[in-house]
């Protein structure tokens, strides 16, 4: 009996962490497969390309984020038809000291952010909002960035929705309105930006899916961006995930239940707000390339802690003067640590 107890209590486990591992549908039961390998030589592209479609959005993502597409969590949907209603929390905070700048000096770079929504899951569909807030603090030293705010804060408010129709396909999406602009001025007219992105997700084999997805965003000072973007999900032992569609994550679980893991990333994180500079508006754009490792708990009542450092490997920073006058800083590589947690209710 106690066996087929912890037997029981192993299969619930694995079924939550598929739900928390995609926003797709719930993976079937795998196995590692060897026509899996085939699919190696498509992940670098992969990677290339859908980085590069989660920076031009001008969507920050958070560095220590073990899953690319963590954006839409709340298009999950559950393994089970019962109707459920959950209210996921997070919340993080992440340092970037001692970044040696082009012109001289350096910058120091301190953020934290905290996100709140609710999700209700049918019988295959979900729908779910969420609200964020982030907050941004420059120090620099010597001749670094001069006309750079000191502080920006950042709103992001999204909608999201997920439909798994039967088979093998899934979709979900999320439309964002962002506001982001230096603390204490007019955010709400000059920084509001927004946009949205919907995938589809196709399993082929029990341990790999495929996905497709379309980014439509309206960028602070320049032309609206459409674009497609690929992705994988691929289960390469029962132990190893490989997720694609933003940048790189690799998950590895640590013990057979799930509770501990080593997660690792490489992402395109992108900042972007309006600020005041010199008596006109401006537009500032932080982005940086993280490549992480972390160490992650995760508990039976909901509970996610993660704590992980790496190292910003690039980094720009943009100031865009609506007189014309722009400037570029570039960063040399420079370390990167944080902690970010949340609890789903």
């Amino acid at each position: 009996m106690q066996g087929s107890a912890r037997t029981i209590q192993a299969a619930e486990r694995e079924l939550a962490e598929r739900r928390r591992q995609f926003v797709g549908a719930e993976r079937l039961a795998v196995s590692s497969s060897p026509d899996g390998w085939r699919a190696a030589a498509a992940v670098a592209a992969m990677v290339l390309l859908s980085a590069f479609a989660q920076g031009q959005t001008g969507a920050s993502v958070s560095p220590g984020t073990a899953d690319g597409l963590r954006r839409l969590e709340a298009a999950r949907l559950g393994g089970s038809s019962a109707q459920a209603l959950e209210l996921p929390a997070e919340a993080a905070l992440i340092g970037i000291p001692g970044a040696s700048v082009s012109d001289g000096g350096t910058m120091d770079t301190w953020r934290g952010r905290i996100r709140g929504g609710l999700r209700r899951r049918f019988d295959g569909f979900s729908l779910g909002a969420s609200a964020e807030e982030e907050w941004v603090a420059y120090e620099r030293t010597g001749n670094a960035l001069p006309g750079w705010p000191e502080n920006v804060r950042l709103d992001r408010f999204s909608l999201n929705a997920g439909w798994r129709p039967g088979g093998d396909w899934s979709f979900f999406g999320t439309a964002t309105l962002s506001v982001g602009s230096g603390v204490g001025e007019g955010r709400w007219s000059e920084g509001m930006s927004g946009g949205g992105m919907a995938f589809g997700r196709c399993q082929v084999t029990p341990d790999f899916a495929w996905l497709v997805g379309l980014i439509v965003y309206d960028r602070l000072g320049e032309s609206v961006l459409w674009l497609a973007v690929p992705g994988i999900d691929w289960r390469v032992t029962p132990r190893v995930t490989i997720v694609t569609a933003q940048g790189l994550s690799v998950n590895c679980r640590l013990d057979d239940e799930g509770a501990w893991r080593l997660t690792g990333s490489v992402l395109f994180d992108s900042m972007v707000c309006a600020v005041e500079e010199t008596g006109q508006r401006a537009v500032v754009r932080d982005e940086q390339v993280p490549v992480t490792l972390g160490v992650e708990r995760r508990s039976r009542d909901g509970i996610r802690l993660r704590a992980f450092g790496g190292v910003v490997a690039w980094r720009r920073w943009q100031l865009e003067r609506a007189d014309g006058t722009d400037e570029t800083w570039r960063g040399e590589p420079s370390p990167i640590f944080g902690l970010e947690g949340g609890r789903t209710f």
